[in-house]
């Protein structure tokens, strides 16, 4: 319901992207300057994200997801429960959004790194400085990192999808149709398109989820 709220939301009263751009600054401008981008991101996004027939696809994926963690999490019998949540849920957007094929490879090195950014991207000095001399700055430079990882990544699934279409067939992430439905025209974007997705997933579910559970268990 949040996600048809804000998708559906006058850009001059809810602005995604300007929320988007005040958060990432400087990681994610050329992303947004890129000719054309904005307006084809946006289409995809929203059909992405509110068709049914592609939220039963994010379902299915998460799920396996989940069930496998929740059988890690009864085997160790305790587990730090915001730090756990906050796991899966990157886990997750990082299987709906980028595909299972990055998750399984590269999985155990970007979900840390996302959590880490997050922390980052909150430090005071990057609301003082200006946005010329993030990368000179301690967290600054940790953000530039993590993009550029992305950037790599995403870009050698975008290579591999399009060179190997029979293989990635029937696939439901978000990944997946957004290279089917625009080709390499902006491939440069892509990464960093799906690391701010992710970014943008994470914080309020993350801290709402584990809420959740402790007034479950002290209010049955």
């Amino acid at each position: 319901q949040g996600n048809k709220e804000l998708f559906r939301a006058p850009e001059d009263k809810l602005s995604f992207e300007k929320s988007v751009k005040w958060s990432l600054g400087p990681t994610i401008a050329a992303m947004y300057d890129f000719p054309g981008w904005t307006a084809a991101s946006m289409r995809l996004l929203k059909q992405a994200l509110l068709r049914q027939e592609k939220l039963d696809g994010y379902y299915s994926l998460c799920s396996r997801v989940t069930e496998t963690t929740f059988d890690e999490w009864e085997k160790k019998g305790v587990i730090p429960l915001f730090h756990s949540i906050s796991h899966l849920i990157i886990s997750n957007l990082l299987v709906l959004i980028a595909g299972e094929g990055i998750y399984s490879r590269h999985g155990e090195e970007l979900i840390p790194m996302m959590a880490q950014f997050e922390r980052d991207v909150q430090k005071p000095i990057l609301r003082v400085v200006p946005w010329s001399l993030w990368r000179f700055t301690g967290p600054g430079a940790a953000l530039f990192r993590t993009c550029n990882r992305f950037d790599t990544i995403v870009e050698e699934e975008m290579r591999d999808i399009l060179a190997n279409p029979d293989k990635h067939a029937g696939r439901s992430d978000y990944l997946y149709f957004l290279v089917t439905s625009l080709g390499p025209q902006f491939g440069p974007v892509y990464g960093r398109h799906v690391m701010s997705i992710i970014f943008g997933g994470h914080a309020n579910a993350a801290l709402t989820i584990p809420w959740l559970f402790l007034h479950a268990r002290r209010v049955p």
